[in-house]
């Protein structure tokens, strides 16, 4: 029992259609998995209530006015 192998002009349009959709796959796979990979930059990351800045109370003066200066809780015992 003898097969001969000869490659018809319909066996190479299968084989070339069959390796041009494993390339466009292999492509998209790539695709794929550099956007899983490559890192999220800063303007793009979704914000979530975890990450906001919660809204914060106005800070009190760092210096205390002149008028109270070198007084703490009544006359600080001078006369």
């Amino acid at each position: 029992m003898d097969y001969r192998f000869s490659l018809t002009p319909r066996l190479l349009l299968l084989a070339c259609l069959s390796l041009l959709t494993l390339l466009v796959l292999a492509f998209l796979l790539g695709i794929q998995l550099g956007h899983r990979l490559a890192p999220v930059p800063a303007a793009a990351a979704p914000v979530t209530p975890a990450t906001q800045a919660a809204p914060s109370a106005p800070s009190a003066p760092s210096v205390a006015p002149a008028a109270s200066a070198g007084r703490v809780g009544g006359s600080g015992g001078r006369p």
